[in-house]
């Protein structure tokens, strides 16, 4: 149990999550021996706030963060003169944001 406590305590240290974001952690690692309240209670043991206060994140932060794995993607249309008469294509179009790979 001592274990347990002590992952619970790294994941609440290491991330900005609550107690329920935590305890579904817990269950992923087939951890099922917990309910809401026992994170909530050792949470409080270890001066750990059960419910955190999310960070006022920018939006330059987030992007640096995430540059590694950042993809964008546009959706348009553009109609086209064929040998058939005007034609509507539809183009769905994904960058990589870090290799600009198309």
């Amino acid at each position: 149990m001592e274990e347990i406590k002590q992952l619970v305590v790294k994941l609440a240290k290491e991330n900005a999550w609550g107690y329920v974001r935590i305890l579904g952690e817990l269950k992923e690692l087939n951890i099922n021996r917990l309910s809401k309240n026992s994170v909530k209670n050792i949470l409080k043991e270890n001066n750990l706030d059960p419910i955190p206060q999310r960070s006022r994140d920018t939006w330059d932060s987030f992007i640096k963060r995430h540059f590694q794995t950042l993809w964008a993607c546009d959706f348009f249309t553009k109609q086209v003169l064929t040998t058939l008469g005007p034609r509507m294509f539809f183009i769905l179009f994904f960058i990589n944001i870090r290799t600009r790979k198309v």
